[in-house]
């Protein structure tokens, strides 16, 4: 008989060690699913905080270009011009 009650209580504490550790295991689980989704959430944030970094960059990139393109293109037209003049004199001197 004492064989069998300690059995039984053995088999109890058993039990009742499973459902702690399977308690535990469970809001541990929570605890690193929520931890997981601050970190997504984080990192988000970070990722969007980059994109603007680089998108403001960029813009500050192109106005300080911007004057250099200008004179470029003015630059162009001027030699575009030149070559029609030039084309227009031969035209002329082999008329």
């Amino acid at each position: 008989m004492r064989k069998l009650a300690r059995g039984t209580a053995n088999d109890a504490a058993s039990k009742q060690h499973r459902a702690s550790t399977i308690t535990t295991l469970k809001e541990q689980f929570k605890k690193v699913a929520a931890d997981t989704s601050h970190v997504a959430q984080a990192g988000k944030l970070q990722g969007k905080a980059l994109a603007d970094q680089v998108k403001a960059e960029v813009e500050r990139y192109q106005q300080d270009i911007q004057p250099s393109i200008e004179r470029i293109q003015g630059n162009l037209n001027e030699l575009s011009n030149v070559q029609s003049d030039m084309t227009e004199t031969k035209a002329k001197q082999t008329d």
